[in-house]
C-alpha cells in the first residue's frame, strides 16, 4: 500500500461507474463524480481514497485501492491555490483596465442613484473594480431595464414570478446570462428604484450573499467605518 504516512485528512467510497474520455476517467461514487488522470484504469468497486478536506472541496489526492494517481500535501495544495489566486487577480485587473473606458461609458449611462451606488462600494475598497465591479454592473443595469420597462414595483414582483418564456415576452433585452443570484438581486434593485431611489445605494452589493457585506463595501460598512 503506497498511502501517505501522517496524512489523515481522506474519506474513502467505492467506484461505482466509469467512464472513459480522451485524456481522463470520470469515476462515479455515492458522493459524486470526478475527472483522474489516465494513469491507472479504474474498475466499479474498486476503493477509492480521496485527500482533501471533504465534499465541496478540493480533491488534493486520488488512490485506487492502495495505488498513487495523484497527490498533494496540503500545503502544497495551499500554496498553489494561493499562486492560482495571484494570477487570477493580477488577470482581473489586467482586464479591468483595458475595459475601464467601455465600463466608465455604462455606469455614466446609469441614472444618478445607481451611479451613487457603485461610486460606494469602489470609494470603499480599492479593488472592487477588478474583482466585483463588472457583477455589480451587470445587476444595476439589469435593473434599470425591468424597472424603465415596468413602471411599477408589484409589475415587477409579478413579472419576475412568470416562466422565463414569459418574461422574454414582457422584456425581450434581459440577459440570458443570470443566475439566480443576479435575477434575485435586479428585481430588488428595480422595486427599490420605483418606490424608494434613495434606498438604491444603501441596499446591499449584489455579491454580498457569497463574500460578504465587509468585502464588498456595503453602505452599512462604510457607515462604521
Amino acid at each position: 500500500m503506497g498511502f501517505p504516512i501522517n496524512d489523515e485528512q481522506y474519506y474513502e467510497n467505492i467506484i461505482t461507474s466509469v467512464e472513459e474520455y480522451p485524456d481522463s476517467w470520470d469515476i462515479g461514487t455515492e458522493c459524486g463524480h470526478l475527472n483522474i488522470p489516465k494513469k491507472i484504469t479504474p474498475k466499479s468497486g474498486t476503493t477509492a481514497r480521496f485527500y482533501g478536506k471533504g465534499m465541496g472541496y478540493s480533491v488534493r489526492g486520488v488512490f485506487l485501492d492502495g495505488e498513487e494517481v495523484y497527490y498533494k500535501t496540503e500545503a502544497q495544495a495551499d500554496a498553489e491555490h494561493k499562486e492560482w489566486v495571484t494570477q487570477r487577480k493580477q488577470k482581473q485587473k489586467e482586464e479591468a483596465i483595458a475595459k475601464r473606458s467601455e465600463t466608465e461609458k455604462r455606469i455614466s449611462a446609469l441614472p444618478q442613484v445607481f451611479q451613487d451606488r457603485i461610486k460606494g462600494f469602489m470609494s470603499y475598497n480599492d479593488e472592487f473594480e477588478s474583482e466585483f465591479l463588472p457583477y455589480e454592473l451587470f445587476v444595476c443595469e439589469q435593473a434599470v431595464l425591468y424597472a424603465t420597462t415596468l413602471k411599477t414595483s408589484p409589475a415587477v414582483a409579478s413579472w419576475a414570478k412568470g416562466s422565463y418564456e414569459e418574461q422574454k415576452i414582457l422584456i425581450p433585452a434581459m440577459s440570458e446570462e443570470h443566475s439566480g443570484n443576479t435575477f434575485g438581486a435586479s428585481c430588488q434593485l428595480a422595486c427599490l428604484y420605483l418606490d424608494a431611489p434613495d434606498l438604491v445605494e444603501k441596499q446591499h452589493g449584489a455579491l454580498c450573499p457569497l463574500v460578504g457585506c465587509k468585502d464588498y463595501g456595503c453602505f452599512s460598512v462604510r457607515q462604521k467605518s
